[in-house]
């Protein structure tokens, strides 16, 4: 993964320096012309917990400082699951969400009113790029986590990764 965005960004003639780090066991990289400060997640109640069950809310709050005047900087997240499955890479440019020009501090959140995945626990990858992602600004590689969870003590472990919010229908029975 390192290799190829290390040889996407030589082919694209990127410029600046790009620092990798070994930070509180991930990896971390960009110019940091913007950095990452807190990654939260949040629930219903806009608490901040990393338990969540299926079909709860979850909330990801990211805050950021921005040393400089950044035009149309892309968010973006990576949520993976444990064994390693890319689940969704949702981000700012994708969804149609125009930050302008950032400076200073902020926050912005990803919300996701019903959680589609099954027990099980995700790590998550956030990072800040310039509008053309030709440059890191902040990379913080499956950096957070956070676990789903069954519902009840006994609740029952289903196989897979998402709910699908499907349902069965009998057409016919007996013989």
């Amino acid at each position: 993964e390192m290799v190829a965005a290390a040889y996407r960004a030589a082919a694209q003639g990127q410029a600046g320096v790009q620092l990798l780090v070994e930070e509180k066991g991930f990896r971390r990289w960009g110019g940091r012309e913007i950095e990452i400060t807190a990654v939260s997640f949040l629930n219903q109640a806009e608490e901040p917990t990393n338990v969540f069950h299926t079909a709860d809310k979850l909330i990801i709050e990211i805050a950021y400082e921005a040393h400089q005047p950044i035009r149309e900087p892309e968010i973006g997240l990576a949520i993976f699951h444990q064994d390693g499955t890319h689940i969704s890479g949702p981000n700012t440019r994708r969804d149609f969400v125009t930050l302008g020009t950032v400076s200073g501090s902020g926050k912005i959140r990803y919300e996701i009113d019903r959680l589609p995945l099954l027990p099980a626990r995700y790590e998550v990858t956030v990072a800040i790029h310039d509008s053309r992602l030709s440059h890191a600004y902040d990379y913080h590689e499956k950096a957070y986590s956070f676990r789903v969870v069954p519902h009840g003590a006994d609740g029952e472990i289903e196989d897979g990764i998402i709910a699908l919010g499907a349902s069965w229908q009998l057409l016919e029975e007996g013989a």
